[in-house]
């Protein structure tokens, strides 16, 4: 990933800029929150990756629990999960057992290392937290908690402290809750919302280079030409050499392309209303300031 877009006022930090079409929506600003909120917990915790720490948090707060079960509360893939669990069950930080309810599964249990690994790492959680909410004053972060505990409602899995409460968790665990229902929303389209997003940000760009693009959704050069190479076989971006820069290509959406951005579009901003609903239309708009403010893209006086 590299640095999202960012211009500099005279006197403060750099001001992140955001897709227009996406800015000024909760699901695109909590997957930008949630990236950077991924590289201040990655860099802080090294050599542990955060994943570690929420699969322990989990299992010491809600118990026993099969890999699969645990893979589908914290939304992570089987793949990932074969691989963390191996390594933590080699660390003696967790135990697989025999399952007391079911002899043909493992459970899966925190060991009383894992605790103690967990209790170690608190002063690191909490400076990772302080860099991540560093924008924030105190009311926001408060005000960010108690939103993002609000939004996940019974969907927030219960973890044990320093993971508990943080802002990393809530924000990683309300992106992980809105991306899997946004790329549900954008499946009888063909497209993953990441698609989407690629889409609707190369029509406000248009017409644009693949940097432009990375640089605007905060993702790298590579995971940029990935999606366009996707999406140019199916007639849905033009990608043609720039006049001005035949180095470099400009982008743009094809007739096709503007019509599933159109459809698909449409389809997201019910899921959005549905959020708007769930937490009232001004905590909404709290939240969507809070996360941009979180991010960089508002200052203190927007």
């Amino acid at each position: 990933m590299t640095e999202a877009t960012t211009t500099r006022q005279a006197g403060t930090e750099p001001v992140t800029a955001l897709p227009p079409s996406l800015g000024a929506t909760v699901g695109y600003m909590l997957y930008r929150a949630f990236l950077q909120v991924q590289q201040g917990y990655e860099a802080a915790l090294a050599p542990r990756h955060p994943r570690e720490l929420t699969i322990i948090a989990r299992l010491l707060a809600g118990g026993p629990c099969s890999q699969h079960e645990l893979g589908e509360c914290l939304t992570v893939n089987r793949s990932a999960m074969v691989h963390v669990i191996d390594e933590l069950e080699r660390e003696g930080l967790v135990v697989r057992e025999r399952n007391a309810t079911d002899r043909r599964s493992y459970a899966l249990t925190a060991t009383g290392a894992g605790a103690q690994a967990l209790e170690a790492l608190t002063p690191a959680v909490r400076a990772a937290e302080a860099e991540v909410t560093r924008r924030l004053g105190g009311d926001e972060f408060d005000r960010l908690q108690s939103l993002l505990t609000r939004l996940l409602g019974a969907h927030l899995p219960s973890a044990a402290a320093p993971v508990s409460g943080t802002v990393g968790y809530l924000v990683a665990r309300a992106h992980f809750w809105s991306h899997k229902r946004a790329d549900e929303t954008c499946e009888p389209f063909g497209l993953e919302v990441r698609e989407y997003g690629t889409l609707a940000t190369i029509d406000d760009l248009a017409p644009c280079s693949q940097q432009q693009v990375a640089t605007m959704l905060g993702v790298s050069g590579p995971v940029i030409v990935e999606l366009i190479d996707a999406l140019e076989p199916r007639g849905l971006v033009v990608r043609q050499r720039n006049p001005s820069d035949r180095r470099s290509y400009a982008l743009r959406l094809s007739e096709s392309g503007t019509a599933l951005r159109d459809r698909a579009g449409a389809a997201l901003k019910g899921r959005e209303d549905e959020l708007r609903r769930r937490l009232g239309a001004a905590e909404y708009r709290e939240l969507c300031r809070l996360l941009r403010r979180l991010v960089g893209a508002e200052t203190a006086a927007s």
